[in-house]
């Protein structure tokens, strides 16, 4: 009976390790690598695992158990082997009797209605090295809320105005008024002094451009 708890606890040992252990003769552990999950049902995050299933046609001698065996218990391959043969014989009689064989950290073997050997893995036992001390934790799902618009608004790149000085018009209507009008008034009071009713008007000493002859 020691001698079978050393060959439950070698197997857990070698699927840290492996991705198959087999006892010949009664089938094999598999090991199936899985994504980190999340359930919604209890809002539990599970890290990565390495889960076992149970493949009854994997039967032939891979000589991986024999040899961790053999190691362990310092003897022969012959013994190590012989010592598996009785540890398969052990529980496929338990199989036929109590209908179960449990294995400590891995799961258990039994038979159903119709005497077919299945196997139920551990869910708490995760032999993925790299999750080690990882364990399934309690979160809640977030849910993302779409960002609110923001609109931002846009500024157009002006030209700049140059203004241009209106120059003020003259009026060429005053300009050539003046330019008649002189003229026309000079000539007037040329045409005045000629005259000798308004000459003794213009020869006054009132008249501030007449000079008297001396």
């Amino acid at each position: 009976m020691t001698h079978y708890q050393h060959i439950t606890n070698l197997i857990s040992e070698l699927l840290y390790k492996h991705d198959c252990v087999i006892i010949p003769n009664l089938g094999g552990f598999v090991a199936r690598r899985t994504n980190s999950s999340f359930s919604k049902g209890n809002d539990v995050l599970y890290p990565q695992a390495k889960l076992i299933i149970f493949n009854k046609n994997l039967i032939h001698n891979d000589g991986l158990l024999a040899t961790a065996l053999m190691e362990k218990l310092v003897i022969n391959f012959e013994q190590a082997s012989q010592h598996i043969a009785d540890y398969k014989d052990y529980i496929q009689s338990l199989l036929t009797v109590k209908k179960r064989f449990e294995l400590q950290n891995i799961g258990l073997l039994y038979t159903d209605n119709d005497n077919t050997l299945r196997f139920e893995a551990k869910t708490n036992v995760n032999f993925l090295l790299e999750s080690f001390g990882f364990e399934p934790i309690m979160a809640k799902e977030l849910f993302l809320e779409e960002p609110t618009p923001v609109f931002k608004p846009v500024f157009e790149d002006r030209k700049a105005i140059i203004e241009t000085p209106i120059l003020q018009k003259r009026s060429y209507r005053k300009i050539a008024a003046m330019a008649v009008g002189v003229p026309l008034t000079l000539a007037l009071l040329l045409f005045a002094a000629s005259t000798k009713p308004v000459k003794p008007l213009l020869e006054s000493s009132v008249n501030p451009f007449y000079t008297p002859e001396k």
